[in-house]
């Protein structure tokens, strides 16, 4: 499985401010839950902004799939969706498969439509949260370059590589493909985003382009935002390590002609990942080389007083030596006093001859009792020793007064790898549940949506489908889901009855 998943699994909604906006639904795109467009009904609505909308929908051979809109465009519509057929005769392993596409009509408004795969991961979702770590971010890499290899190999131009159209399908990351154009090809989507590259102002879409765009992705998933841009040009943080700052200082060229071919990115992935390092530690000061040559072992009080007579000869940061001397001297302290209480076993065995005379055993043990060496610290010292933290408790012991004595039917939330391999403690969610006096659970809404609008989702979706004890009437549960690394915790609490 590829590490790069760790992200939050949903669809990406365009966010971006349009420059030109074309007509837009007046209604909730989620009222158009439950209609018809081509042949299939849009059953769950997952997001969308107010140039698009996405829902879940379901093929005629019953396979899950999702079925984006938009609102027609009479400029570039047609072209658009000659484009999308095009699309559907495209095959590899990390593109995401559009199955049709058409323009329809609801609520009388003209749309745009396009049914693809249904996608597990979206890597916008992560991003939030935390940023990919430097071998995430290439084993992301690798297949997206083959994903624009091959679309440029027959002719495509992406035109919206970026992290929420970088997706997963169960391990396999894939590109979204409900974008793409031709050379020559005017621009199709009119929403501009930081991923255009500078050629686009002037109407100009090159394969270049879309290198353009990988390298302000690069930079996204390193540091969870893009490049700042001066005079055109955009700066490279200095936090983000090589190859992948040399990746996108040669994709994030002004110029289109001299940013870099995809097999010049392949080879510098292949470079080993060097970490940045600060400048500070670059400099090595001589306090720093005394500390790491071998040292001696004189009486501790002599290296005080080296240290104390001629610090500027010798280069010793008494920040460092003070403590260990001082350490060192309270252990000896300890021995000194310990051994004065207790003689030595060549001193009892003058006072009490027989003492000599015992067996090879009794001398053993003897020596086992006695300390080990001279600055081994006596138990007594155990009491300066600094215990782990207690590690946190399950959540289904923090819960308050769960009630599972009530719940019949208990569903747990069907989570993929990929996003389990995000989470860093435990995701919590909690649905507040409306149940009748059946047991069925009527109505959800969230009492705590957490972070992730994945897992947020699985946990409303799964809550729908608990079943509780009757009752005399209506009740309402909290029902807590816990999502962790490994497996996912639940508990249902009554707050009223």
């Amino acid at each position: 499985m590829h590490a790069w998943a760790k992200i939050l699994n949903g669809w990406h909604y365009n966010r971006a401010i349009p420059l030109s906006a074309p007509q837009t639904i007046s209604a909730q795109w989620k009222d158009l839950e439950g209609q018809s467009l081509g042949s299939c009904t849009l059953q769950t609505f997952i997001g969308g902004s107010d140039q698009t909308a996405v829902f879940a929908t379901t093929r005629s051979n019953g396979e899950k799939a999702a079925i984006k809109l938009a609102p027609l465009d009479p400029r570039t519509s047609e072209l658009k969706l000659s484009r999308l057929r095009q699309a559907m005769r495209l095959s590899h392993p990390h593109l995401l498969r559009i199955y049709d596409a058409g323009i329809g009509e609801l609520q009388g408004k003209s749309l745009l439509w396009v049914l693809t795969s249904f996608a597990d991961e979206d890597l916008s979702q992560v991003l939030p949260v935390r940023a990919l770590t430097p071998t995430e971010t290439g084993q992301m890499l690798s297949p997206v370059l083959a994903a624009i290899s091959y679309l440029h190999r027959e002719g495509f131009i992406h035109g919206r590589i970026k992290p929420s159209n970088i997706m997963a399908i169960g391990d396999q990351v894939k590109l979204s493909t409900d974008s793409l154009s031709v050379q020559g090809d005017p621009p199709l989507n009119t929403l501009r985003t930081a991923y255009d590259a500078p050629e686009l102002k002037q109407g100009k879409s090159l394969p270049a382009s879309d290198m353009w765009s990988l390298g302000m992705s690069v930079v996204n998933v390193l540091t969870q935002s893009v490049p700042s841009l001066a005079g055109g040009a955009a700066k490279i943080p200095d936090s983000i390590p090589k190859p992948f700052s040399t990746i996108a200082e040669r994709c994030l060229q002004v110029d289109a002609r001299q940013r870099a071919s995809l097999d010049e990115i392949q080879d510098l992935l292949k470079r080993p990942t060097q970490p940045v390092v600060a400048a500070s530690a670059v400099r090595e000061p001589s306090s720093v080389r005394e500390r790491t040559a071998p040292r001696e072992t004189p009486v501790a009080r002599t290296a005080i007083q080296g240290a104390a007579d001629e610090p500027h000869k010798r280069g010793i940061n008494l920040a460092y030596v003070l403590p260990v001397v001082a350490l060192l001297l309270i252990l000896i302290g300890l021995w000194w006093n310990h051994n004065s209480n207790h003689p030595s076993t060549a001193n009892r065995n003058s006072a009490n001859p027989s003492s000599a005379n015992q067996g090879s055993g009794n001398q053993a043990q003897s020596r086992a009792s006695s300390p080990a060496s001279p600055i081994q610290p006596p138990a007594a010292s155990a009491k300066h020793t600094v215990n782990p933290p207690p590690q946190a408790e399950p959540e289904a012991a923090r819960t308050a007064e769960p009630d599972g004595s009530n719940v019949v039917r208990q569903v747990l939330p069907q989570i993929s790898a990929g996003a389990r391999s995000t989470v860093t403690g435990r995701v919590r969610v909690s649905i507040r549940a409306r149940v009748d006096a059946e047991g069925n659970v009527m109505r959800t809404s969230f009492d705590s949506h957490g972070p992730s609008e994945y897992f947020a989702r699985k946990a409303m979706e799964a809550s729908q489908e608990w079943k509780f004890a009757r009752s005399a009437g209506e009740t309402l549960w909290v029902i807590r889901f816990g999502f962790g690394r490994k497996d996912t915790l639940a508990s249902a609490t009554r707050l009223s009855r």
